[in-house]
């Protein structure tokens, strides 16, 4: 995930609470594209469906997400044998909504394998699509892969494995922060998972 897939990512998994009524009179197609604060470095174009994820706690705007700069930090430093890009972040906003988000690459020096963390502040709104997976998503097991609700290190995760190559954790953190884990092998997966330390991104405030 180059440095701005993950913002990607987020556009594409964001939904709208409001898709009647934030433009006035105006109305609005279900496959419509909201209004998006451009970031910097390309043209976005987030898909909208109705919301899946429970109602908010707050009120848009009553919660403002931290700092990316306050992410940054958390996204670790490459173990030995790997080397890494430089960390990424930025805030966004889609209509009352703001989030921030960081996003680090790493690569193994001697076999090639990527990995890859990002760790977004949703500030409370759980119109994001990987919310929604974590309350409503179905587990399921083939001969393809799984995907599975789980725990990590106390917080609430989910885990997906798709063959061959492609293993993701997420992990839920104080109900606003999602730590995002993919890597080409569970061993890799699971070390780096490990490097990250979710009470102190629980402490942000």
């Amino acid at each position: 995930m180059k440095k701005m897939g993950f913002v990607l990512i987020a556009l594409l998994a964001v939904v709208t609470l409001f898709a009647v009524g934030c433009g006035g009179d105006e109305e609005t197609s279900p496959t419509g594209s909201p209004a998006v604060t451009q970031p910097p470095g390309g043209t976005l174009a987030p898909t909208v469906t109705q919301p899946p994820g429970p109602i908010p706690t707050f009120a848009p705007g009553e919660v403002d997400p931290v700092s990316f700069n306050d992410l940054l930090p958390f996204l670790p430093e490459p173990p030995p044998g790997w080397e890494a890009d430089e960390p990424f972040g930025g805030t966004y906003q889609m209509q009352e909504w703001w989030w921030s988000q960081v996003d680090r690459d790493y690569n193994n020096l001697s076999t090639g394998e990527y990995v890859d963390i990002s760790i977004f502040d949703s500030a409370y709104y759980y119109g994001f699509a990987w919310w929604a997976t974590m309350e409503y998503a179905v587990e399921w097991e083939t001969t393809e892969g799984y995907a599975k609700k789980t725990t990590f290190k106390g917080h609430r995760a989910w885990k997906m494995y798709d063959k061959p190559d492609s293993y993701s954790l997420w992990v839920a953190v104080s109900d606003r922060f999602m730590v995002m884990v993919n890597a080409e092998t569970e061993g890799s997966l699971n070390q780096f998972a490990n490097l990250i330390n979710y009470n102190g991104i629980a402490a942000l405030k």
